[in-house]
């Protein structure tokens, strides 16, 4: 067998070289883009109750938005299954020499959508609604996370860890009767709250208008209304009203309803349960008894129509 002549030991050594650049992470060139260098990140869901990383128990996919920290442009934008990530829950991405500041949205699967834009500053996500602005039940919940200060050089490659935070929460509104019999009157609920937009920042945008939250409903023998919200916060414009036949029982802050339990942290507590125990036994006013999350918090008598 002939041995390789030097042309061809040649083209072996360079290819061996080309391998070894790209897998330290050197830079990729070609004649459609610059020189590409790795973004590594690490992503966890931290910030709960159970204080415990609970990224793949409720995070279903994530969506990244890539910015250059001076100008704002969008410079990337990708989106994966955190099924897909590696065992250290890792994403390495791979994306031009700059300084970036990056948006991490979680959850976005059918109920959100973020419309094409150029810049973080115009960046907003939306929560799907009717014409009249009425949001039909659905289950899907919402993390964010703004990274500022991103270097990629290919020179000092750290991992950046992204802690998500959720923006939404579970809320079951309850009505049932005091004694345990059946509910004589139907149950009606809705909840208002401006928070059908979201900035970069992952705040409510100003200019966003109220949505109507039209709840999901379980009838027995109490009527159990089911809601995934968003933007619940301390001195909010929330608003629950709960009827109960012709008479209407409750019509207020819902946020400031919450928060008369004491211990309830808004950016912290996603699972709320309000209960409306209702005594009509009298002909001529309907006794009140409301708690949240099992902690009573107010009684009232609600005259009878």
């Amino acid at each position: 067998m002939k041995p390789f002549s030097r042309k061809y030991r040649h083209i072996l050594w360079g290819l061996f070289l080309l391998s070894v650049f790209i897998g330290s992470g050197g830079c990729v060139r070609d004649f459609r883009h610059d020189c590409e260098y790795p973004l590594r990140l690490r992503f966890t869901y931290n910030y709960n109750r159970e204080e415990r990383d609970l990224l793949r128990d409720e995070v279903p996919a994530i969506s990244l938005f890539l910015y250059d920290a001076e100008t704002g442009r969008l410079v990337r934008q990708t989106s994966f299954k955190v099924s897909d990530l590696d065992s250290d829950n890792c994403y390495t991405w791979r994306v031009p020499e700059g300084r970036y500041s990056l948006v991490s949205w979680g959850g976005i699967e059918r109920r959100y959508q973020i419309p094409e834009h150029s810049s973080l500053n115009d960046c907003r996500l939306l929560l799907l609604c009717g014409e009249d602005f009425s949001i039909p039940h659905l289950r899907e919940h919402l993390w964010h996370r703004l990274t500022a200060d991103i270097l990629v050089n290919g020179k000092i490659m750290p991992v950046y860890d992204i802690d998500l935070h959720k923006l939404s929460n579970d809320l079951e509104v309850c009505v049932s009767s005091i004694d345990g019999e059946p509910l004589q009157e139907e149950v009606k609920s809705f909840v208002e709250i401006p928070d059908i937009v979201y900035n970069g920042a992952g705040k409510i945008d100003a200019a966003s208008p109220k949505g109507i939250y039209i709840p999901g409903n379980v009838r027995s023998s109490s009527a159990s209304h089911y809601y995934t919200l968003l933007g619940l916060s301390r001195d909010d414009e929330s608003r629950l009203r709960v009827d109960y036949g012709d008479n209407n029982i409750f019509d207020g802050s819902l946020s400031a309803l919450i928060a008369e339990k004491p211990d309830i942290i808004f950016d912290l507590d996603d699972d709320f349960k309000v209960d409306f125990q209702v005594d009509a036994r009298n002909a001529y006013d309907l006794y009140v008894t409301v708690s949240v999350n099992g902690y009573n918090v107010k009684e009232y008598n609600v005259s009878l129509q």
